[in-house]
């Protein structure tokens, strides 16, 4: 069976569970067209989403709600004490319609910083929060909030901004989902550079 020597390093650099989520990734990036290959409205509304995701994390400002609602849950989300929403699996933020709306935008699985840290659920997280900048995390990373978030914002003056960037964000996704546009060529191959791995999720992974 053929490992290529980037999945052999991903697997040492990182453990077998993120290198998996990473080749899986690279995949299903490949599978979703270019800028020229899409239409004008993708395009701009892919654009548009890249804009609202960062004014959203800048106006979420320093909030103190994330920064603890992990402790005591069980692993993977557990595995540092904020961040509990992030320990879900990088397939389920990462899906087929955010990944393209990301690839449009700009955004290359190449290119998207992984951190050296522990495995804890989406291959991009680490011990102080997301790797990647807000651009380039999926719109539902930052429309979800938690209700202990919420709270937090609808007892400050910014949190109506917020939840209006919120809704902005959401609106501007559903609208892209609807732009007709050509099926992905490769999704179903999504899984063929991981299972090229041949490893087993093992202890030490």
């Amino acid at each position: 069976m053929f490992i290529s020597l980037r999945q052999l390093f991903e697997a040492r650099r990182y453990g077998v569970r993120r290198a998996v989520d990473l080749a899986q990734l690279r995949v299903r990036f490949a599978g979703q067209p270019d800028g020229g290959q899409a239409t004008l409205a993708e395009r701009d509304l892919a654009i548009r989403l890249r804009d609202l995701k960062t004014r959203l994390a800048a106006a979420f400002g320093d909030v103190t709600a994330c920064a603890a609602c992990a402790r005591n849950c069980p692993p993977p989300a557990g595995r540092w004490t904020g961040g509990r929403c992030c320990g879900t699996a990088t397939s389920a933020v990462f899906t087929t319609q955010e990944v393209r709306a990301l690839k449009l935008g700009g955004a290359r699985a190449g290119r998207l910083p992984v951190p050296s840290s522990a495995f804890a659920g989406c291959a991009f997280r680490g011990p102080t929060g997301c790797s990647l900048e807000p651009a380039d995390r999926p719109s539902a990373c930052l429309v979800f909030a938690c209700d202990d978030l919420r709270a937090e914002l609808d007892a400050t003056l910014e949190g109506s901004a917020v939840h209006q960037l919120r809704r902005d964000l959401s609106s501007a996704f559903d609208r892209f989902l609807c732009v007709p546009s050509e099926p992905p060529h490769h999704d179903l191959c999504c899984q063929a550079e991981a299972a090229s791995l041949g490893w087993r999720f093992g202890p030490g992974a």
